[in-house]
Formats: C-alpha cells, sequence, structure tokens
C-alpha cells in the first residue's frame, strides 16, 4: 500500500521494478520484511512505518504450516495527514478472492490517512474512485488507466 504517488511515476516505477534485481513482481509483492522489500521501497522514494498483518477468518495451504495472515507494507513518501487514535497492526477481516484484500482494509487505510488519491499496487478489486489500481489482474476503470 502506498500513499502520495501519481499515476504517471507509478507506472514508471512498476516499468522499472526489474531494475531491484531479477525477481517477478509476485516475488516483490512477498518480499514482505525483507532486503528486497526494502530496495523497492527506497527505489521508488518511500518510507516503510509499519507492517500490518491481516488475520483472515480460515485457514488457507502452506508448505510447512497453513497459512491464515497476510502482510502489507505501510510506506509513505512525503508527510502525509495521518489519524492516529488507537490502530493496532493487527486487521481481523473475512478471507475473500485470491489474493484480494478485504473491504475492511481499504476502509483502514481512508480512515488512517485521509487523501484525495490511493494506490493498490498488485490490485485485484477497487474498492471507489480514490483508488488507482495497478497490476495483472487490477480491475479496468478510469482510475486504472
Amino acid at each position: 500500500m502506498i500513499f502520495g504517488q501519481s499515476r504517471a511515476s507509478l507506472s514508471f516505477a512498476l516499468r522499472d521494478l526489474a531494475r531491484c534485481g531479477e525477481k517477478s513482481a509476485a516475488e516483490v509483492a512477498g518480499s514482505v520484511g525483507t532486503d528486497l522489500g526494502a530496495q523497492v521501497l527506497d527505489a521508488w522514494g518511500f518510507k516503510d512505518k509499519t507492517i500490518l498483518t491481516w488475520v483472515k477468518d480460515k485457514m488457507g495451504t502452506g508448505d510447512w504450516l497453513r497459512g491464515q495472515t497476510e502482510h502489507v507494507i505501510m510506506a509513505v513518501r512525503g508527510k502525509p495527514t495521518v489519524t492516529l487514535t488507537n490502530q493496532t497492526t493487527v486487521l481481523h477481516a473475512p478471507a475473500r478472492g485470491h489474493s484480494v484484500k478485504p473491504v475492511e482494509f481499504y476502509d483502514f487505510v481512508e480512515k488512517l490517512c485521509p487523501a484525495p488519491r490511493y494506490t493498490d499496487i498488485f490490485s485485484r478489486y477497487q474498492h471507489n474512485e480514490k483508488w488507482d489500481c495497478h497490476g495483472d489482474e487490477a480491475p479496468m476503470s478510469e482510475a486504472a488507466d
């Protein structure tokens, strides 16, 4: 999840993702807390703030343990307005389709950081017209063009 990125510069950044190594976009998306994830944020001029853990209502698959969580790097660029109250790094929400973030996630972000626009990378759902969606499976809309 990225705040404060323009569509034009994000499109350029997505095309240049390979500069961070020879990893695929899917591998980068799964690189939470790794050096590669930090390299991508740094290359795009973002500062990571925390990791949000989404706890799902059912188990998925896994090699060693069956996954029931996903993680989101919360990162900013510039000095966005942030409304802090008593949010935690845990979001309990039901699982949706494959790799689709929960509606509660988008509501959480909009309350935490009120802004006119948001960017969702590796998106499979557009919450509302404020969200610019990017990725191979992003929904087609004016915002995603």
